[in-house]
């Protein structure tokens, strides 16, 4: 058979595989953030329950003493005097179960406190925005969460 044309190889030349490569950078760059927002989204929940555990801990607290627990950490208590001091606390944990948020109580007084959940500086949390602090103020009897739109229902 004599010599023919040049018979073109078979496969993917080097331009056709970065400019493949090139799509998929571009493609998964623009992706990843639409992920991470349904993402943040789910692990906010992570804060929504720990505030809402110290809330109906707030008002078993209430009904025993005069007052609202001011802090998370336990203290020992030996009446109602000591229960509302400072020093009270409810004997819960300073961070949410997930780790993604740090609890506090700010405010407490006889008719209410103020409940605050920040998102953890090394978690992904910290980039979601408004909704990086969610908070639960309570007074006589009546809740307020902000931002609200950040609370799903």
């Amino acid at each position: 058979m004599p010599p023919g044309p040049r018979q073109r190889s078979r496969g993917f030349t080097l331009i056709e595989l970065m400019i493949a490569v090139s799509v998929i950078g571009i493609l998964s760059a623009i992706a990843a953030p639409s992920f991470m927002d349904p993402v943040r989204k789910a692990r906010r929940l992570d804060a929504v329950v720990a505030l809402f555990e110290i809330q109906q801990a707030q008002e078993r607290w209430r009904a025993q003493y005069p007052c609202y627990a001011a802090r998370l950490a336990a203290t020992a208590t030996d009446g109602s005097a000591a229960a509302c001091s400072a020093d009270s606390g409810l004997a819960l944990a300073a961070s949410s179960r997930g780790g993604h948020y740090a609890l506090a109580i700010s405010d407490p007084s006889p008719s209410g406190y103020t409940l605050t959940a920040t998102a953890a500086p090394n978690s992904s949390q910290s980039g979601d925005g408004a909704c990086a602090t969610l908070t639960v103020t309570v007074r006589h009897g009546h809740g307020v969460l902000t931002p609200a739109s950040c609370w799903s229902r």
